[in-house]
């Protein structure tokens, strides 16, 4: 494979040296529990914020792999990441405050999505049951309950989710017919269900989202307004 030089960016960035003992400790803790770093300039008053645990996993592994060997690195904070009482710029620092409920929320989307398939399963050889449609039900509101749904604004994607459980939920408070019993387990599970979105959902989240705010091409064109 070639690499496409044609397109790039320069990006303005704020250098900071670290030690490689601070940040095996930020790697040692995983990655549910965002550290940030906030650079201070004394002289302008400005100040910058990077999230170690997504600079490692991102940044730091894929460029140097044996990173660990040495006594310092140095990271690249772009000047973008500046920390403003404004509404654009606190996107972030929201978004990282959500972070364990974030990783709380998958946890349940692919226990429930395992659970939906056990019942599709079971539904080959007596049919949907109305305790199958009782479990969506359960299942659904469980979801709702969760403080993941709002104050999104870095990622939009995850609305179109909320307004999925929300429309299945009103379907189920109406109440369900049971010749639509089947339908409702093929609409939650199969391959293209509701629940698989929500299980690809975490798959994004690690791909791009915490790629948000890192000294990459990606992420000057999907981290800010």
């Amino acid at each position: 494979m070639i690499e496409d030089k044609s397109e790039y960016l320069d990006i303005e960035i704020i250098k900071f040296k670290i030690e490689t003992s601070e940040i095996l400790t930020v790697q040692s803790m995983g990655s549910a529990v965002p550290v940030l770093l906030i650079v201070v300039d004394l002289i302008t008053k400005r100040t910058f914020f990077i999230c170690l645990n997504d600079y490692i996993d991102k940044i730091l592994v894929p460029e140097d792999i044996n990173f660990f060997r040495k006594k310092y690195k140095t990271l690249r904070i772009p000047v973008k990441n500046e920390i403003l009482n404004q509404k654009n710029n606190l996107v972030a620092l929201r978004a990282y405050g959500k972070r364990a409920k974030m990783y709380g929320a998958f946890n349940k989307f692919y226990f429930q999505k395992k659970e939906i398939d056990y019942l599709l399963d079971s539904a080959q050889y007596g049919g949907a049951k109305e305790a199958d449609i009782e479990t969506i039900h359960k299942f659904t509101e469980t979801l709702l309950r969760q403080d993941i749904w709002r104050n999104h604004e870095f990622w939009g994607v995850i609305k179109y989710s909320f307004d999925e459980l929300n429309n299945l939920k009103y379907r189920l408070d109406k109440g369900v017919q049971i010749e639509e019993y089947q339908d409702i387990l093929d609409q939650c599970g199969n391959g293209s269900g509701i629940w698989h979105r929500l299980v690809t959902l975490g798959n994004i989240y690690e791909e791009i989202v915490r790629e948000r705010f890192m000294p990459t091409y990606l992420a000057q064109h999907t981290s800010y307004p």
